[in-house]
């Protein structure tokens, strides 16, 4: 995340290898894991809710569909594109928190409470909203 938002005018990172180097330099190797809490706190939900959600679609557009066969292509795809919709719009709040945890610039990270997941939340919030989110 650190490598894909710098700026073009002021590039910390020469490329991938170069980003490893700096942030286990800065931050040692606990740097590159950082903002893992808040992405499982993303992922956990949303495949629970993407299965669950594709399910339910498929059932509603096929309540003849017995176990084992195979639904037509166009449920697939209507199941996919519903599923996705809800699972992003559920999980999207706190996919914006973790990428900002993650992209922290170097002055900020030693702060844990910099780093919280509710500091980032409020911070967001304060800033724009729940648009912002």
């Amino acid at each position: 995340t650190k490598l894909q938002v710098q700026q073009e005018g002021a590039r910390l990172y020469r490329g991938s290898i170069d980003c490893i180097r700096q942030v286990c330099r800065t931050d040692g190797v606990a740097g590159l894991y950082r903002g893992n809490v808040s992405m499982l706190l993303r992922e956990a939900p949303a495949f629970g809710m993407y299965f669950s959600v594709y399910e339910a679609t498929k059932r509603a557009l096929c309540p003849g569909l017995r176990p084992g066969d195979e639904e037509p292509m166009w449920v697939q795809a209507a199941g996919g594109a519903s599923t996705g919709a809800v699972t992003w719009a559920a999980v999207m709040p706190m996919d914006v928190v973790s990428t900002r945890i993650q992209s922290l610039p170097e002055c900020e990270v030693k702060d844990p409470r910099r780093r919280s997941i509710a500091h980032t939340a409020r911070q967001i919030w304060r800033g724009g909203g729940g648009a912002a989110l």
